[in-house]
């Protein structure tokens, strides 16, 4: 078991109307003015919102608000909650929503909090925040597990860049988790959300690490849990024993539970943000070893410009790793060709790219190959050498 620190702050609300104690709940704490954040109209239809103001109403809260976050939070609305924060002196952030909403609201307080930085900084890693404006939430979607964790992710639409990360600051104060408020979440939405769920547990279950058994055992019966509940939520959305296991999965499987005494990367969302490197080969049919085998390539790129290191088995059986300056890539050709070795794995290292530009490669790469290699022809595919 991996040394770890472990510190999860966040209050958690759990059940059945525990949106009506908000307004009590923030009176508490002593803030005097939030910002209410959310997304599209579900909450105003849903009569949320409106319920919401009517409680801080009555507790005395003064508030303002600002709706518009989309799936994938943008920067430019980020940048102009932090303009209404310090324009109004918001001293308390709700996020009324799910992940997106949460990790907008974790923007916005990084960037009032800080008003001698761009908030934009904090994610290219150039600045921590140094303060912020807290964060507190009424959740209405198991899936991000954002009202329990330190992590947010935000978009640059300028740039078309995906950026994340971890902070302190990103704890929730406290989130209200009624399982009914995800009853109107509709199939799809509830199965992606299981299975960001699932991703969040098992990235840290198989990360590189040895085995840490009281982790393990959580983060098993953690899958265990959802996957059973997930079933039953699909089949009948009002089953409150399945939503109430998927709302509390989501928060645990993500605040840091299942990855305490490991080590691990968490390389399947990394794939959600633009990595650029691997270009050459948009479009190519074939495998990962292979591609490996053969030090595949086009159009300028080839494996040997990516690959780092590559585990393979010989023909007695023996497995072992090879690193990229042993692997003799040349044109079409390596150690593991001329050795008959099976590649098992392969690490590859990319790096951050403009999304913009990585797509314009990658269709200029597709309008060469389908002019060169007309698809209305019959083929089974064809690999060549050229002549020495």
């Amino acid at each position: 078991m991996k040394n770890f620190d472990c510190s999860i702050p966040t209050r958690i609300i759990f059940g059945e109307d525990g949106e009506k104690q908000v307004g009590k709940l923030i009176r508490e704490y002593g803030f005097h003015k939030v910002l209410i954040h959310y997304g599209g109209g579900s909450v105003k239809r849903s009569g949320l919102l409106g319920q919401v103001k009517e409680l801080l109403d009555k507790e005395g809260v003064g508030y303002v608000e600002l709706g518009g976050v989309q799936p994938n939070p943008t920067l430019s609305l980020v940048r102009e909650g932090i303009e209404l924060c310090r324009k109004e002196r918001v001293d308390l952030i709700l996020a009324i929503g799910g992940g997106s909403v949460l990790d907008s609201s974790k923007s916005i307080g990084d960037g009032a909090g800080n008003p001698d930085r761009d908030v934009w900084d904090f994610f290219l890693g150039k600045a921590a925040p140094a303060s912020h404006i807290p964060v507190a939430a009424i959740l209405t979607l198991s899936a991000s597990g954002s009202e329990m964790s330190q992590s947010a992710v935000l978009t640059n639409e300028e740039t078309g860049l995906k950026r994340g990360f971890n902070s302190p600051t990103h704890q929730p104060l406290f989130s209200i988790c009624n399982p009914k408020l995800t009853y109107s979440v509709s199939k799809f939405q509830t199965g992606c959300g299981t299975v960001d769920i699932m991703m969040h547990t098992l990235e840290r279950y198989f990360g590189w690490s040895k085995d840490s058994a009281i982790t393990d055992r959580i983060s098993e019966g953690l899958l265990k849990a959802v996957i059973e509940a997930g079933r039953i939520a699909d089949q009948n959305p009002e089953d409150y024993e399945a939503r109430a296991t998927l709302m509390w999965a989501g928060s645990l499987s993500h605040n840091g539970l299942t990855g305490f005494g490991r080590e691990f990367l968490m390389q399947v969302h990394q794939l959600e943000h633009e990595l650029s490197g691997f270009e050459f080969a948009s479009g190519i049919p074939g495998t990962l070893g292979g591609a490996c085998v053969m030090n595949a390539g086009a159009y300028g790129g080839e494996m040997k410009d990516v690959l780092k290191q590559a585990t393979v088995m010989d023909q007695a059986g023996r497995i072992f790793t090879i690193p990229a300056e042993e692997l003799e890539m040349g044109y079409r050709t390596s150690v593991i060709a001329k050795m008959g070795y099976i590649v098992l794995e392969a690490v590859i290292e990319l790096k951050h790219g403009d999304v913009q530009k990585i797509r314009a490669r990658m269709e200029e790469l597709k309008e060469k190959r389908v002019t060169k290699q007309p698809l209305e022809y019959p083929s089974a595919g064809s690999t060549f050498k050229r002549p020495d």
